[in-house]
C-alpha cells in the first residue's frame, strides 16, 4: 500500500512538472481582405471526360482567428470566416451561352498548422491545413443578349438549392489551404498579413458523371491580440 501511494505521488509530481513546462500563447483577433475564386468542371460525355475552366470573380473574406502558439516555431490557428466565392463564365454566342456570374455566401472553419519563426520584431510562418465550408446561400447573375435565333433575358436570381442543377450542389465541402503569414508586433498583439491558396478536396457536385472543384487565393490583413508567453 505504501508503494502504491509512493508511485501515485511520484506520477502526480511528474505530471505537474511536465504541465508546468508546457506554456502557450493564446491570440484572438479579426481579419479581412479580398478573395479571388473560380471553379473547374469535369463532365463525362459519351465515355470521354471533358474539362472546362471558368473565370475568376473577386469577393471578400472576413473572420475571427484563434491562435494557439506552442513555441517560437510551432502554432495552430483556427478561424470562423464568412466569405463570398464563386465563378464567372464569358459570353459565347455561337454556343448560346450568356455572360454569367455565380456567387456563394459561405461559412468556413479552417484548422491550420503554422511553422515558422517568431522574434521580438517580426514573425514569419508557413500555414497549411484543411478548411470546412458550408454554402449558406447564393445568387446567379446573367447578362442577356439577342440573336436571330434566340433572345436570352438578363436576370439576377437567388439560388434555390432544391431546384434544377443547384439541387446537385454539395453544400458542405472540404478545402485545403496553404500560404504564408507575416506578423508585426504592435501594442498587446500583432498585425498579420496573410496570403493563401485554397483548393477543393471534395467534389462539389453529387452527380456521378459531373465533377466540380473550386480554387482561389486570398490576401487579408488582421490584428491578433495575444495573451501569455511561450
Amino acid at each position: 500500500m505504501k508503494f502504491k501511494n509512493f508511485y501515485s505521488a511520484l506520477a502526480l509530481l511528474l505530471a505537474t512538472s511536465i504541465a508546468s513546462q508546457v506554456q502557450a500563447q493564446i491570440g484572438i483577433g479579426f481579419r479581412a481582405g479580398v478573395l479571388t475564386s473560380s471553379q473547374t468542371f469535369k463532365e463525362v460525355v459519351n465515355g470521354q471526360e471533358e474539362e472546362f475552366d471558368t473565370d475568376n470573380i473577386t469577393g471578400y473574406v472576413v473572420g475571427i482567428p484563434l491562435e494557439i502558439g506552442l513555441s517560437k516555431v510551432l502554432a495552430f490557428q483556427t478561424e470562423v470566416n464568412y466569405l463570398r466565392q464563386g465563378f464567372a463564365r464569358a459570353e459565347n454566342r455561337s454556343q448560346l451561352i450568356p455572360e454569367s456570374k455565380t456567387t456563394y455566401d459561405v461559412f468556413e472553419v479552417p484548422v491550420l498548422a503554422k511553422i515558422g519563426w517568431t522574434s521580438k520584431r517580426i514573425s514569419i510562418a508557413a500555414v497549411v491545413g484543411p478548411s470546412f465550408q458550408y454554402i449558406a446561400s447564393g445568387r446567379t447573375e446573367v447578362t442577356g443578349f439577342s440573336t436571330d435565333l434566340i433572345t436570352i433575358e438578363s436576370r439576377d436570381d437567388k439560388i434555390d438549392f432544391s431546384q434544377g442543377v443547384f439541387e446537385e450542389i454539395t453544400r458542405t465541402n472540404i478545402y485545403g489551404q496553404a500560404g504564408a503569414q507575416l506578423g508585426i508586433p504592435a501594442g498587446g498583439g500583432k498585425f498579420v498579413l496573410d496570403a493563401r491558396y485554397r483548393f477543393a478536396i471534395t467534389d462539389q457536385d453529387a452527380r456521378d458523371d459531373f465533377e466540380v472543384r473550386g480554387q482561389g487565393a486570398s490576401a487579408t490583413l488582421g490584428y491578433i491580440l495575444t495573451f501569455g508567453n511561450y
